[in-house]
């Protein structure tokens, strides 16, 4: 295993065996040029690839560059070398339109759409041949466009013979006033960055053109953006970092362009009550969201927390749009839901007449009952696991645990939900399910409900062992072996370290997987390997 032209032991890169199905393993993990390499893996067919982890000279500064595909890895020892092909690229970079600084060739990019990232340099730098898409990504301390991750160019080829990439780094400038109400000063209690204006592309390339109010200028590279008004949490009554589409289609061309923003909000006040009643702190917080497709405004708390507001009172400005309103616990108590985030509301309209009132009741029903496994209440000494109600859009809703001595109860918010078992602390008494469904279409209406659930569960047990050898006790080399349904679920059952594996298992068809955790030598370096088809009653 060698790559050509590589000197010294400065550097070093690892090779990986890789499957579409995701399963990796670790095939060699070398310092400089070349050398043999000797490891265990799991029969399959594979592809192999190389990444850098330490620079040297002529080592490619690929991050996932494949180098073969199809390598078939049979039963029993086997010879599998291995060449890195390098090709040395230089940079010739032109500016248009631009007056910059500290730009080089370490800001270009080659990537993939396999997600091979190679990051060029001010000399000639070594890559794996093959073809790339050229991006500008502004190293530290380059003064120049502020794009985060800009497509220049598509399908550079590089082949066995050194290339020189020709990049011209384009830039316009962009610049304005940036006002909220019509004002350049912040409001009181908010930090300079409180507020920012941001261009997005649909590929995921971001440039912040502004980061507080008042005049800005910036350095765009050309081309179609989505105006965003972003905000910190810095800014008065918000907690999270919302951002808002102002603006769609805004192009940058090759001539300076100006751009005036201004953002109106509206003040926004009212009460939020529980099934009529206004909270104490001391009963548990909840957070109260506005959502549409391009906005999130976390926008007000249940009860009080570090604000001086009273309980279930709040204030805050928002951003005039119709949005969707959503409920989602943050501390649990006694007063509050359990639920992560429910609608509330659909077609919530904030206009732009200040102020405006919004009151809001989250209405709530009890769920109670016993939870047991195989018939029986399980001490938390041999283990927890949690019952949730979980809908398609994503909700999530606490009821319960199997740590509960006797019956639970939960307010949760009206809906039709399916039930979910999760284990909270591994033990020999509770299913090692991560995310297993134990019933479809449980409504809950506006009146109590009771919900008494046993969960079935079935003890799997056995010795792990290798090529027929016992591969026990070495903390170096450890693997886990977990059962894995095709919806996701997945149970942790043993470790080729203890040797012996016995838990308990909700019934259903599983995979079992082979999932290296510590893998030096000894046992196969596979990190999600199927090992076959298994059912358990």
């Amino acid at each position: 295993m060698i790559i050509p032209g590589a000197t010294g032991t400065a550097g070093s890169w690892t090779l990986d065996l890789r499957t579409a199905a995701g399963d990796r393993a670790l095939l060699a993990s070398v310092v400089g040029g070349g050398a043999p390499f000797n490891q265990i893996v799991l029969p399959g067919k594979y592809d192999i690839y190389y990444r850098l982890t330490k620079a040297g000279p002529g080592f490619p500064v690929n991050q996932l560059a494949k180098i073969q595909s199809g390598v078939v890895i049979a039963p029993g020892p086997q010879a599998l070398d291995v060449t890195v092909p390098a090709t040395p690229v230089s940079v010739a970079l032109t500016l248009t339109g631009i007056t910059i600084s500290n730009v080089t060739g370490t800001s270009i990019h080659l990537r993939t759409a396999g997600g091979d990232d190679a990051t060029l340099g001010t000399s000639a730098t070594t890559v794996v041949p093959g073809t790339y898409d050229v991006y500008y990504v502004p190293a530290y301390g380059t003064i120049g466009p502020v794009n985060q991750s800009a497509k220049l160019q598509s399908g550079f080829v590089v082949g066995g013979s050194p290339a020189t990439l020709n990049v011209n780094l384009p830039g316009a400038t962009v610049s304005g006033t940036f006002t909220l109400n019509g004002s350049k000063t912040r409001p009181a209690g908010n930090s300079t960055d409180a507020y920012g204006l941001s261009l997005k592309t649909a590929a995921g390339d971001s440039a912040g053109i502004a980061s507080q109010l008042g005049a800005y200028s910036a350095t765009v590279i050309p081309g179609t953006y989505d105006l965003y008004f972003n905000t910190s949490a810095g800014a008065a009554g918000l907690n999270t970092y919302p951002s808002t589409l102002l603006q769609r289609g805004v192009v940058v061309g090759s001539s300076p362009l100006t751009l005036n923003v201004d953002i109106p909000t509206t003040t926004v006040s009212g009460t939020i009550t529980v099934n009529g009643a206004q909270l104490a702190s001391t009963a548990g917080l909840g957070k109260l969201t506005l959502q549409n497709a391009t906005t999130t405004w976390t926008f007000a708390p249940t009860s009080t927390t570090y604000s001086t507001s009273p309980a279930g009172a709040y204030s805050t400005a928002i951003v005039p749009g119709t949005y969707d309103l959503y409920y989602g616990l943050v501390t649990a108590g006694t007063g509050l839901p359990s639920n992560t985030s429910a609608k509330l509301r659909t077609g919530v309209v904030i206009g732009t007449t200040s102020p405006q009132t919004l009151d809001i009741d989250i209405p709530a029903a009890t769920v109670t009952g016993t939870i047991t496994v195989n018939g029986a209440q399980v001490d938390q000494s041999i283990g927890t696991g949690g019952l949730h109600l979980r809908n398609a859009a994503g909700d999530d809703a606490l009821l319960g645990t199997t740590g509960v001595v006797g019956a639970y109860s939960q307010l949760v918010m009206a809906g039709t939900y399916d039930l979910y078992y999760q284990v909270i602390n591994a033990g020999g008494g509770v299913p090692a399910n991560q995310s297993a469904k134990l019933r479809s279409g449980i409504v809950v209406g506006s009146t109590a409900l009771a919900l008494n659930v046993d969960i079935p569960a079935s003890m799997v047990s056995g010795t792990i062992v290798a090529s027929d050898a016992q591969i026990s006790g070495n903390a170096n080399a450890i693997a886990n072996l977990i059962l894995q349904t095709a919806s996701g679920d997945q149970a942790l059952i043993g470790n080729t370290f203890s040797g012996t594996y016995a838990r308990y298992v909700i019934g259903g068809t599983y995979d079992l997987i082979y999932a290296a955790k510590v893998a030096t030598f000894g046992i196969p370096t596979n990190t999600l390997a199927d090992l076959g088809c298994y059912a358990v009653p």
